[in-house]
């Protein structure tokens, strides 16, 4: 099979294009990604990052230790999941938002907080009366867990 040289030539002119691009995407993501771990961001960045396209950035801002609770807050409202339960797991979270994520839409959200050990006895024990029987189960397994610590 005979190719022509023009055409081999654009095909690899355009993948390094596509992969620098694809490189340069990936450093953003990155850069933010740290910087949303990073101890020295400030809370004004932050409070940006909790709008970031991509979920992991979001999530990395809720899994931080030490974030506001208006952050959290504004996070618990998030489109993802996953985002939506690394607020849930994070010790900063007050109990109004708790509360609301106990009653999340999602069964992932809510069967990730009734696995989770530190979380309040009375929000474990809504959770033992969720909706979904693998909640209910699993809040009641770390209830007992805890009973008999």
């Amino acid at each position: 099979m005979c190719y022509n040289r023009n055409i081999v030539a654009a095909h690899r002119r355009s993948s390094r294009s596509l992969s620098a691009a694809r490189g340069e995407v990936m450093m953003k993501l990155t850069g933010s990604y740290l910087l949303a771990g990073a101890s020295q961001t400030s809370a004004n960045e932050l409070h940006k990052l909790t709008t970031h396209t991509d979920k992991n950035v979001r999530r990395r801002v809720a899994d931080r230790k030490r974030v506001g609770p208006d952050l959290l807050n504004r996070l618990a409202e998030d489109p993802s999941a996953e985002v939506r339960a690394a607020v849930a797991a994070n010790p900063q979270t007050n109990l109004g938002t708790l509360l609301k994520l106990a009653d999340d839409p999602n069964p992932d959200v809510r069967f990730s907080m009734a696995e989770d050990h530190n979380l309040p006895k009375a929000i474990l024990k809504l959770l033992a009366n969720d909706k979904n029987t693998l909640v209910q189960w699993r809040a009641n397994m770390t209830l007992e867990h805890l009973w008999n610590c």
